[in-house]
């Protein structure tokens, strides 16, 4: 008997493992779909969306956010203040920030329950903490600020000299050291690219892509491959004639950006961009009055295929693996990506 209770003991614990998505899950597109969820009775435009294990959380305007705790089977309607949530970041299921459009950061150590206030330096944008104590903040007109308390105090990182960026839209750290800024720039040869330190952002350099100078989305799988989805002008004459003066220009790097190779295009505007591993990735593109389209790569942004259209402009993606992800955007728009 205790053999038998064994043997079914095995097979069980083996059908659990072959049930679970992991990066190597081969994703089926024919038999995946995007839903929208329906009852969340809110139609805030949202700013920016993390998960952390099973918690995730999506914030948005007139200090409305959104949090989970069973990996998005269910979600409650939060507020915090009334303005603007335009970022949010956790890095367990209770310790996380919030940013305003008023420079403020909000910091929760009981998953949301209270807030702590306080004030930015500058405006912010994006924010990114790697563990309890260090992140970082990018803003406009070349802000980048550093943490090194969970956010009690900052201090003011500096561009290259001569650099000029509008506004950071995306960062992205793999370390307490290494980390990268997606910055919307401004036309000129001390503009564009991708931002990169290697020191905790004590100091930063241009790592150049083809003089593109508006990168919207950055992510990393590890410290030396990434991906960014850049806005170009140079047109595409085989888009559709309303778009095909705006492509998105996919670029991948192998070596932490030394070298950033252009290994794709697609139509229309560029947005965020999500890779779980060396094959699979997503990007939003929009075009001139038409949906947001998101698109899906199964050999690592080479070709990519659109996997939906969006009656709203989206603005974030958050995908969890091959098999699972979350797309938000205007209207109180939150999609999920499952493979049915």
């Amino acid at each position: 008997m205790k053999y038998v209770s064994r043997m079914w003991v095995i097979l069980l614990l083996s059908l659990i493992v072959a049930c679970q998505h992991n990066d190597d899950t081969e994703l089926n597109i024919e038999n995946s779909r995007w839903l929208k969820i329906e009852g969340l009775n809110t139609a805030v435009n949202f700013n920016d969306i993390t998960f952390v294990g099973k918690h995730g959380w999506i914030v948005g305007e007139n200090g409305l956010y959104l949090s989970s705790q069973d990996s998005g089977a269910t979600w409650k309607i939060r507020q915090n203040g009334s303005t603007s949530l335009l970022a949010v970041d956790f890095v367990d299921n209770n310790l996380g920030w919030m940013i305003n459009n008023r420079s403020q950061l909000d910091k929760t150590e009981d998953s949301g329950l209270t807030w702590k206030h306080s004030l930015l330096p500058q405006d912010i944008n994006k924010i990114d903490f790697i563990n309890t104590t260090e992140g970082w903040a990018i803003g406009y007109s070349g802000t980048i600020l550093r943490t090194r308390n969970g956010g009690s105090s900052w201090s003011i990182q500096a561009a290259p000299t001569g650099y000029d960026f509008f506004v950071g839209l995306d960062i992205h750290f793999i370390s307490n050291n290494k980390g990268w800024i997606a910055p919307w720039g401004t036309s000129g040869e001390n503009s564009g690219g991708v931002l990169f330190t290697e020191d905790g952002g004590e100091t930063w350099q241009k790592q150049a892509t083809d003089n593109v100078y508006y990168a919207t989305g950055i992510d990393f799988i590890n410290d030396s491959e990434g991906w960014v989805a850049m806005y170009d002008l140079t047109g595409n004459i085989t888009c559709p004639k309303e778009s095909n003066s705006f492509i998105t220009s996919i670029y991948h790097t192998v070596n932490s950006g030394k070298d950033w190779q252009r290994i794709s295009t697609l139509c229309g505007y560029s947005g965020d961009i999500d890779f779980v591993n060396q094959r699979y990735g997503w990007v939003l593109t929009k075009q001139p009055e038409q949906p947001t389209h998101i698109n899906v790569t199964e050999d690592g942004g080479i070709t990519w295929a659109t996997h939906y259209k969006s009656e709203t402009s989206l603005s974030r993606l958050q995908m969890r693996n091959p098999a699972e992800g979350w797309a938000i955007g205007d209207q109180g728009t939150v999609l999920h990506f499952s493979e049915h």
